[in-house]
């Protein structure tokens, strides 16, 4: 399942006090207090978002186990999952089998700039290459690089999805890779198997709200 929370303008300051309190009263280690507010608000709705799936398969308490692994990459005993968040949205992947890698980013304004140390040789003869094509790239090798936990020590370069840059729904190294474009965001996630998204609204979760509070 693919959580993708995108109405992060329209959610009011209570509620993410709320939810705040939520996740205090359920496991208040877990939350970090960043300086920016956008980013607190990213940090208790990607938690949020974990326990709204762990009550609807009545396994809440796994919350209690939240930890991070000798990758720093957050776990839960009985699930697999990856978040990932920008200031237009907020995306969470979970599993309770398979590993996932998941990766949501904004417009990348100095995309120029970072061309020649993300793309590998094949990427880099792309004709046309634009803002929305590079961030889809970029997004396809973050999600593969949080897939495996590999993270910073994986060479973007040495990653080439040259010849899937036109497809949104695709398998490469025994994975299956699918896309999410958006005017605002593009958001890319990795697995063994097919995962269902599902877009959360505001009326959603002020209904958890009511619930967890």
């Amino acid at each position: 399942m693919i959580y993708i929370y995108d109405e992060l303008e329209k959610m009011k300051y209570e509620n993410y006090l709320y939810i705040k309190a939520i996740i205090e009263k359920y496991n208040k280690n877990i939350i970090k207090e960043h300086i920016k507010y956008n980013d607190r608000l990213c940090n208790v709705l990607s938690l949020f978002l974990l326990l709204v799936y762990l009550y609807d398969n009545k396994i809440i308490e796994e919350i209690y186990t939240y930890n991070v692994d000798d990758n720093n990459k957050p776990k839960i005993k009985n699930i697999k999952f990856n978040i990932s968040h920008c200031s237009k949205a907020v995306a969470v992947a979970i599993d309770k089998e398979e590993n996932l890698g998941i990766d949501i980013e904004e417009k990348i304004i100095n995309y120029k700039e970072l061309r020649e140390y993300v793309l590998s040789d094949k990427e880099l003869k792309i004709k046309n290459m634009n803002e929305k094509k590079f961030r889809k790239l970029w997004t396809l090798k973050e999600c593969f690089a949080k897939y495996d936990g590999s993270g910073l020590r994986i060479n973007p370069k040495d990653i080439d999805f040259s010849e899937y840059l036109k497809k949104d729904i695709f398998e490469k190294n025994n994975l299956k890779f699918m896309c999410y474009e958006k005017k605002e965001y593009t958001l890319s996630v990795c697995c063994k198997k097919n995962i269902i998204n599902k877009y959360v609204t505001n009326e959603e979760i002020e209904k958890y709200i009511n619930i967890l509070k």
